[in-house]
């Protein structure tokens, strides 16, 4: 891999990375308080199989699912429109010597503007407060594709 110089575009992108970091941190905790919210009620739990392990309160999370244990935890970078978190989802494991091993299966994408995208996504994004009483569809939706993934024949 060829290390190029960086630009003094790339330089300015970081330039408040510790504040932009905190406040992307301060997005990822509002995911995971909405998600702590759905996955708490007796239906999600019956129904869906899901509830929160984690003894943490944000951002990390451990989540059971009936396809095995996931953990979901932020990671911040940059790239070329600027400093990010990437809210990494990854399902437990074990290999044939009985190690445990984690393998990432998906991802949420946050930006300082509290923008949550699910992968890669550039469009079709969620705010990470819930703007409105009542049903949270955003989360639910979120909530839904982490099982599917956890499901997910790879």
């Amino acid at each position: 891999m060829e290390h190029l110089p960086v630009t003094d575009r790339q330089a300015d992108l970081v330039r408040r990375a510790p504040e932009e970091i905190e406040q992307i941190r301060k997005h990822a905790l509002s995911v995971f308080d909405r998600l702590r919210n759905l996955l708490s009620g007796q239906f999600v739990q019956d129904t869906w199989g899901l509830s929160l392990v984690s003894t943490s309160h944000g951002p990390l999370a451990e989540i059971s699912t009936p396809f095995g244990l996931v953990r979901m935890d932020l990671v911040p970078f940059v790239n070329d429109s600027g400093v990010q978190g990437r809210y990494v989802v990854e399902k437990r494991g074990v290999s044939e010597t009985g190690e445990v091993f984690w393998r990432r299966i998906w991802s949420l994408r946050l930006n300082t503007d509290g923008q949550v995208f699910q992968g890669d996504e550039i469009s079709g994004s969620i705010h990470a407060r819930l703007r409105f009483t009542g049903e949270d569809i955003d989360i639910t939706r979120i909530a839904l594709s982490i099982l599917y993934m956890a499901g997910k024949e790879m």
